[in-house]
């Protein structure tokens, strides 16, 4: 086949026990979009790139919104009104389960604290 035929393809976002694992948990197939970038320049995010996203609740009054692909970790803690209180980019050398579910434990502790 071409290469433009092999562009279409879809070949998942970081790996396949990965992606699985996180579909699992809710996450869904998405592009790096975040709503605010506090101290992170687009230019240093992927933004654009295939990555999973998950928005959820953290109590009445935040959301937790997460991005994750194979170069980006990037969380956003928001107001149920829509203001900012934290966001962070981070990186995972290592692609595993284990990796990616430590991370995602420290991501809501950090969230539940509003930190």
């Amino acid at each position: 086949m071409g290469d433009i035929f092999d562009r279409g393809i879809d070949r998942g976002v970081i790996n396949a026990e990965v992606d699985a694992y996180l579909e699992e948990r809710g996450f869904a197939k998405d592009t790096m979009s975040p709503t605010y970038l506090d101290g992170v320049g687009y230019s240093e995010l992927t933004i654009d790139k295939p990555c999973f996203r998950l928005t959820t609740d953290i109590d009445n009054y935040s959301t937790l919104t997460i991005y994750i692909n194979t170069i980006d970790v990037y969380y956003e803690l928001s107001t149920s009104y829509g203001s900012l209180l934290k966001s962070l980019k981070m990186t995972l050398r290592d692609y595993t389960i284990e990796a990616v579910s430590e991370l995602l434990d420290e991501i809501w502790l950090q969230a539940e604290r509003g930190i």
